[in-house]
């Protein structure tokens, strides 16, 4: 019995709670009784809402397609200019939007053969203001996550000559080479790597008018300069050094390309090496499989050309340089001539899309109203 009585003496007593007790926060925000509005959704609260954003849509629907009637484009369909089985063709064939391909010719210079299609455009209006010349690709998928992601940000930005033996996300197939060089077999950074580079456009284009003049285009205002200063600097020269070659010593070509990126652009007027603006323009990526790039843009200092292109015929010749194989792909290549407005180019699915969404809103509002009617003459 005692020592029951030594065990519980043993057993260290808890201190009791002094102080006030503390009262339970009753306020309108902790009890969550604020003032709130809570709608009440019937025919007389939302007539209103649906009239006015109908007649928004409806406006600005409206807006567009009158805007768009402005715009006007042709659209050349050159794909099969090369028969499949590569053979030449001396006859005329119909094309889209009364275009010919009036001949295909072959012409071979240093081993290699260049084909040329001709088309005759006619033009039955004037295409005046600034006329844009794109070429399209349909079917052609740039936006897959390995073909986006197989290029080198920081090679192309080349700040230093380390920078550009950077090869990024390329990936070892499309990041380097082994040549021949100086007799021996080196393997060198491909500059510029990545698949999308490998898969550059590269065919040409030239327009004559009426079989003599040639319309004059130019690459001013094709590019964001800013921008594109930014992403694409070629590697510095080395001391002593004008040429830009030099630069690119330690690197190679792409294996698709015929000659590296400073040579095959020294002739062009959009630049050279990675400065150069179809460069550019090809290595950022379309978000869609069918998507249109700008080529050039008219150059109206001529007179002739001061105010757009003249209706009346026109031959556009056409260096068949990029391979387009009939396929499961069946990509198909196109040369559009364009005059765009402010909501951009000749596009109908905008300005209709808002038309009908501002009709359905219009129609629901006059049913709404059609059934507030009906019920107060139900009630009366």
């Amino acid at each position: 019995m005692t020592d029951e009585i030594e065990q519980r003496e043993e057993v260290p007593k808890s201190r009791k709670r002094t102080g006030k007790n503390q009262p339970v926060q009753d306020s309108k925000w902790r009890q969550q009784k604020l003032a709130a509005y809570r709608p009440v959704f019937n025919a007389t609260s939302v007539f209103p809402w649906t009239t006015i954003l109908g007649a928004i849509f409806l406006g600005i629907g409206i807006l567009l397609f009158v805007t768009n009637l402005n715009a006007k484009e042709i659209v050349i369909d050159y794909t099969n200019c090369r028969n499949p089985n590569g053979s030449d063709v001396n006859e005329f064939i119909e094309s889209n939007d009364g275009a010919f391909i009036s001949l295909i010719e072959r012409t071979e210079h240093e081993g290699e053969t260049t084909l040329n299609c001709q088309f005759r455009i006619n033009l039955t209006e004037d295409y005046f203001g600034n006329v844009k010349i794109y070429y399209g690709l349909r079917n052609f998928y740039q936006n897959t996550r390995g073909y986006v992601k197989s290029r080198s940000d920081i090679q192309l930005a080349a700040a230093s000559p380390s920078d550009l033996l950077n090869t990024g996300d390329c990936g070892s197939d499309d990041s380097k080479d082994t040549i021949e060089r100086d007799g021996e077999n080196k393997t060198l950074v491909i500059a510029p790597c990545g698949k999308i580079a490998f898969s550059m456009f590269n065919d040409t284009f030239k327009l004559t008018y009426k079989d003599i003049i040639e319309v004059p285009l130019t690459t001013r205002g094709m590019v964001h300069e800013t921008d594109m200063a930014k992403k694409f600097k070629n590697p510095p020269l080395p001391a002593g050094s004008s040429n830009l070659c030099d630069a690119f010593a330690n690197t190679t070509k792409p294996k698709s390309w015929p000659a590296p990126i400073c040579e095959i652009f020294s002739k062009s007027e959009a630049g050279q090496g990675f400065a150069n603006k179809d460069f550019q323009v090809w290595m950022e990526p379309a978000a869609l499989p069918h998507f249109r790039k700008i080529y050039r843009l008219l150059d109206r200092e001529a007179d002739i050309f001061s105010k757009g292109l003249p209706k009346g015929e026109y031959t556009l010749t056409i260096t068949y340089n990029y391979p387009v194989e009939p396929g499961e792909l069946n990509i198909n290549k196109t040369f559009i001539i364009a005059i765009e407005t402010w909501a951009g180019p000749k596009n109908l699915f905008l300005p209709i899309a808002y038309i009908i969404v501002g009709g359905v809103h219009l129609f629901i509002s006059a049913a709404l109203f059609g059934l507030y009617i009906r019920m107060r003459y139900k009630s009366d």
